[in-house]
């Protein structure tokens, strides 16, 4: 790609100013020894049986908390026990705390060999995108470490700096990984302890409640500042004439903040000629927000304009960015916005960026987490200085974004996108493709956007290059959330997720013909592939068959052509029985299963339950195939609605079974079959196991009723099921507001009209009636019935039964 998407030759692997930057700092020598006196410390490492195993080492930001934990690390490793630790960042997550703590065990010798194969089997299997659908494996290697601790040595963990991660991964109703952190010290028969050290943080101090703590004050890291201050000033000789005055002024204002005194120091040996007068000194920044508004204000006045520029760019995609860019990424996505590709990115971050940011393996990030707050926060004259604010920088990331996979390079990709070359070639195509609708769904509105938005829709080829190849293929790697689905189902879920995040960003009287204009897009560009692939391939080919599979999806998510899908994949099914060989038989599942979604919605469960009982006896689908598993699953849910609560019964446990070993038990994926097995149970009377496999749904709905933690959007999705739950027991104004949420949900994210959404309003309708607001009740049906007959047709199973309750 010309000038602005092609890939540079990267100047990484020469020697670079920035080295010393890459590795953590050294603890000093003779420091951090008073936290191994505290009486908290001791009780825990003891392992006293009136103390806690859990022990929380927390105070403000940048006051040593790291080296402390790696001292205490060292200090339980000279006992010789086994340790397993983990240095937590604003990259961070889950996944990567399980899968470094999964490694680290396979360093011990005492383990057998049956564990090792465990985890390399655990590590290995989870590795990202590797599987389909693409799902945070977070569970599975949650399940795998719990499972290990059964029959692994007693073991200590050490979490540092646990408040770095996104603070979603810490909430309730996400997967609060403060309380599985704390699980870990509860296995039968063990005694593991676990030390975290954070910041002192709500969120973190609820879980923390029952531990043993130590809070780091200024007292108590007196002595060890002392010395880190003196050896800070001893790095800059232009300081020596004054270095007694220097430290002795710096160690009063620090208030036991380490990170304020290095930042001071250097801003004190930045000055011209300084005098060592109380005076002078005292005109040191009081705080770390003083510092770096004053570092910033320096670096105003010290650099050109485009010195500022760059240092803007920087600073912005470190902050903004959904994930950390690599410096690759990050050089071709300035490159983008300023049409000026930076070829020595590293040496230029650090000219001009200075102490705000270090460079590890790599990727660039924030000196400490303390800058990233401070910059997305209001202070004064900060224009003047800096244009980072959180709109405006989405705003400029989505508009660098959508520019890059506008580029006449993406009109055409005919090399396929794992190799080597397109990679190097196009080094910002994975995070343009998986993010850009994010960065606009976080960006002020600007009618500039809104335009480039439109131009890229018209664009038929960048268009069709972005939604049907770029968008698919990097997919399993997004860190944002993918619908709990068999994968071609999942991505056009997922597109038509997007659809409603662009149309939110437009003006009220615009978002209705947006929603217009991108459906008819799709689906003209779906028909076209479709007929391509007859024309090149022929019209029974196997890629024909593909293309009429997707056109079926893409017609099941726009109201006017839904009722066309299910030509579309009775086609494909009859090509595909022509044909022979492993490219077919994949094919042939993936359109089965889709044909008997699409029969599932129509109401014709004896036609999706012969198909989908000739999926799960197919002999190629291996015991850990998720396909096998989706299969099962939905032929449980047919013979439900047939009444074969037997076979339901069996099909769905298997299905269970299945998503808990390939995805983890706590996944949303073992969750869609468990609350489906719940409401089967529950038809058969049996209402204390329906309550127990839906115990954690249930939980995560009382937190959002209760403190107003969201819900997990795939748990969402299964409330439908609970408030049948609830139905069933009786529960009838719980099944009420539990079908509210689902309603309210489905109608923002997929509109009036389409299946999903009536099929909730149906079940609230039915909740209201039984909970006596029978008028209410029949208002609703009333208003549902004709965008049934629309949606659905005349004949279909919910039309007869809403007509039946309106007479």
């Amino acid at each position: 790609m010309a000038d602005t998407a092609r890939k540079r030759a990267a100047s990484s692997a020469e020697s670079s100013v920035t080295e010393g930057q890459r590795g953590k700092r050294l603890r000093l020598p003779a420091t951090c020894e008073w936290i191994l006196r505290e009486s908290a410390y001791k009780a825990w490492k003891a392992g006293d049986k009136s103390a806690s195993q859990i022990l929380w080492i927390h105070g403000p930001p940048g006051c040593g908390k790291t080296f402390l934990a790696q001292t205490m690390v060292d200090d339980i490793q000279r006992t010789g026990s086994s340790t397993l630790f983990y240095f937590c960042d604003a990259n961070s997550t889950p996944e990567s705390v399980f899968r470094s703590l999964l490694v680290q065990m396979l360093q011990f010798h005492e383990i057998g060999d049956d564990l090792r194969a465990i985890i390399a089997r655990s590590t290995a299997e989870a590795s990202p995108g590797d599987q389909e659908p693409p799902l945070d494996l977070t569970y599975k290697l949650w399940d795998t470490i719990s499972d290990i601790l059964t029959e692994f040595p007693d073991v200590t963990f050490v979490i540092d700096g646990l408040d770095e991660i996104a603070e979603g991964y810490l909430q309730p109703g996400n997967f609060d990984l403060p309380s599985k952190l704390i699980q870990l010290t509860s296995i039968d028969g063990k005694a593991n302890k676990l030390l975290l050290s954070s910041r002192t943080e709500p969120t973190i101090r609820r879980s923390m409640k029952n531990s043993l703590e130590i809070l780091v004050t200024a007292a108590s890291v007196n002595e060890d500042l002392e010395r880190f201050i003196e050896s800070e000033v001893m790095e800059y000789r232009e300081l020596d004439e004054w270095r007694n005055a220097v430290c002795k002024t710096i160690l009063e204002k620090s208030e036991g903040i380490f990170l304020w005194a290095a930042l001071a120091v250097r801003s004190l040996a930045g000055r011209a000629p300084i005098s060592a007068s109380p005076e002078s000194l005292g005109s040191v920044q009081a705080s770390l927000d003083d510092l770096y508004s004053s570092i910033l204000f320096k670096q105003a006045t010290g650099l050109t304009e485009g010195q500022m520029l760059l240092r803007d760019q920087i600073l912005r995609w470190v902050l903004f960015a959904i994930r950390p860019l690599h410096l690759e990424e990050m050089a071709n996505a300035i490159a983008v916005e300023s049409n000026a590709y930076i070829y020595d990115l590293e040496s230029k971050a650090t000219e001009v960026c200075g102490s705000l940011i270090k460079i590890e393996k790599g990727i660039l990030k924030p000196i400490h987490h303390s800058l990233r707050e401070y910059l997305m926060r209001d202070y004064p004259k900060r224009d003047e200085i800096l244009s980072v604010r959180s709109e405006a920088s989405n705003l400029v990331i989505a508009k660098s974004l959508l520019t890059y996979l506008s580029h006449p390079s993406f009109s055409q990709i005919y090399e396929p996108l794992n190799t080597s070359h397109f990679r190097s070639t196009y080094p910002l195509a994975e995070y343009a493709a998986l993010y850009w609708v994010y960065h606009i769904s976080n960006a002020t509105k600007d009618p500039n956007m809104r335009a480039l938005i439109a131009d890229f829709f018209n664009s038929s080829s960048n268009w069709a290059t972005w939604a049907d190849k770029l968008l698919p293929h990097y997919l399993p790697l997004s860190t944002l959330p993918i619908p709990p689905r068999p994968f071609n189902t999942a991505r056009f879920a997922y597109l038509f997720t997007l659809k409603e995040q662009l149309a939110s960003y437009f003006e009220e009287e615009e978002k209705a013909k947006f929603t217009e204009k991108f459906e008819d897009s799709l689906r003209i560009l779906y028909e076209g592939f479709a007929a391509q692939a007859q024309s090149e391939c022929g019209p029974e080919s196997l890629k024909a068959a593909q293309r009429l599979q997707d056109l079926a999806e893409l017609y099941s998510w726009i109201s006017k052509y839904r009722s066309q899908a299910l030509a579309q994949l009775q086609a494909a099914s009859f090509i595909i029985s022509k044909k022979i060989g492993l490219e077919a038989e994949g094919l042939s599942i993936t359109v089965h299963q889709a044909l008997a979604d699409e029969y599932k919605r129509a109401g014709k469960y004896n036609d999706a339950q012969k198909l989908l009982e000739v999926l799960t006896q197919n002999g190629t689908l291996s015991s850990r195939d998720p396909r096998r598993m989706f299969a099962l699953d939905a032929l449980g849910w047919v013979n439900m609605r047939l009444g074969n609560l037997n076979a339901a019964e069996s099909h769905l446990t298997h299905a269970k079974d299945l998503a808990s070993q390939i995805y983890g038990s706590q996944s949303p994926m073992t969750l869609r079959s468990k609350v489906t097995l719940a409401e089967v149970l529950g038809k058969m009377g049996r209402h204390e196991e329906a309550e127990a496999l839906c115990a954690e749904l249930k939980e995560q709905l009382r937190k959002h009723r209760d403190d107003g933690i969201p819900l997990p959007k795939d748990s969402i999705s299964q409330l439908n099921t609970l408030a049948s739950v609830f139905m069933q027991e009786g529960k009838f104004r719980e099944a009420k507001s539990t079908y509210e949420i689902v309603v309210d949900d489905r109608r923002r994210t997929f509109g009036d009209g389409h299946g999903m959404t009536l099929w909730a309003e149906m079940q609230l309708g039915t909740a209201m009636e039984k909970a006596g607001d029978v008028d209410g009740a029949r208002i609703l049906f009333a208003n549902l019935l004709p965008r049934q007959e629309k949606a659905l047709g005349a004949s279909h199973p919910d039309v007869k039964d809403v007509k039946e309750r309106l007479r």
